[in-house]
């Protein structure tokens, strides 16, 4: 399926960008989703920040393109009993770490995908730093050039799965005490 991809849109002066980059985390923190692939080819690592909100949200989403300046929106039409939707997609390693990971260091996320963007931030540091190594020639019957190694793929592959891992619901680590007994109801109340 071929995607058109809304432009960037400059920011609204009249928004606060302080404020503004705070949203956004707290944002992230219910709808974001930091994602680690490996592409069809099975050899390409790669990463993305996503956010998905249904198509009467769309502003929100062209909000955090603008403020940002990159990444991309697009348009996913209605299927079976899923509301139209909207995406907002950053996957360029060059955006991802010039441009998200700044800000979310910059501002924190503060609930659980913390750890998500902690484990993601590493991956996609590691990817930036492979794609800056010269092509090795790896010779066999197909000549290819290959900068993603065995034991480089095994590194994101773990990192994917710590991820994945790290997802996963986890109890609180300590258990609530029971609630204290409540009194009877007083007659006639719930009569």
């Amino acid at each position: 399926m071929a995607r058109t991809s809304l432009p960037v849109l400059p920011f609204p002066a009249n928004i606060d960008r302080q404020r503004f980059g705070h949203w956004i985390s707290g944002f992230t923190d219910g709808e974001g989703h930091f994602a680690l692939i490996v592409a069809n080819d099975k050899r390409t690592p790669a990463a993305r920040f996503v956010i998905g909100l249904r198509a009467d949200d769309l502003p929100a989403l062209r909000l955090i393109q603008s403020y940002w300046g990159c990444g991309t929106v697009f348009y996913k039409p209605k299927t079976g009993n899923t509301h139209e939707q909207y995406f907002y997609h950053a996957v360029r390693i060059a955006d991802l770490v010039s441009v998200v990971i700044p800000h979310f260091q910059t501002f924190p996320l503060r609930a659980k995908k913390r750890n998500d963007f902690l484990i993601w931030k590493e991956a996609v540091s590691f990817v930036d730093q492979v794609i800056r190594i010269p092509l090795v020639h790896l010779g066999g019957k197909d000549g290819s050039l290959r900068r993603w190694t065995p034991e480089r793929m095994d590194y994101f592959r773990a990192l994917m799965n710590a991820l994945k891992v790290g997802r996963e619901y986890q109890a609180p680590p300590v258990p609530l005490p029971p609630p204290p007994p409540l009194p009877p109801p007083e007659p006639g109340l719930f009569d």
